[in-house]
């Protein structure tokens, strides 16, 4: 009897640590084609902030524009016209700081295969950066990156993932 359960529960102790879910590759922002799209993005969300007309809309078309897939268009612009309405609301982004909020926007609408704590590790920035900058609620914000990250991914669950 003693043989039989320990048997047993070899199985499911090994399933119980293989259920973790494997990080996806991050996309490299140091790439020298995309430096000049951090910055269009970066001058879009100082330009929200300054109340220039043409921000709001530049910016949207930009991030639009990083996402590559058709699926993640429609997704990817609500998540720019949430972040566009909070950047006009908060008021002190730097401009360090709204590259390296361009920057996990980027992640979250070109990456395909992120697991859901790379995810969870995005929108914590992107909490942070906005929290820095004078946003008390960036909810809506955060709940839509897990939309876009939800129609852009490529990566399939996993058998042991389902459990």
């Amino acid at each position: 009897m003693g043989r039989v359960l320990l048997v047993m529960s070899i199985p499911i102790v090994f399933m119980a640590v293989g259920c973790t879910q494997a990080d996806g590759p991050l996309l490299d922002a140091a790439a020298p084609d995309l430096v000049g799209n951090f910055s269009d993005i970066g001058k879009d969300l100082m330009a929200i902030q300054a109340n220039d007309p043409s921000g709001a809309p530049d910016f949207i078309y930009d991030l639009r524009n990083l996402c590559p897939e058709e699926s993640g268009e429609v997704p990817s612009g609500e998540l720019a016209a949430r972040v566009a309405e909070t950047v006009k609301t908060g008021g002190n982004l730097t401009m360090p700081d709204a590259m390296k909020l361009g920057t996990a926007l980027w992640q979250t609408v070109a990456a395909r295969a992120l697991s859901k704590s790379q995810v969870k590790v995005l929108q914590d920035e992107v909490k942070e950066l906005l929290a820095l900058a004078g946003v008390a609620d960036s909810s809506g914000v955060l709940g839509q990156m897990a939309v876009v990250q939800k129609a852009v991914t490529r990566r399939q669950a996993r058998w042991y993932e389902l459990f």
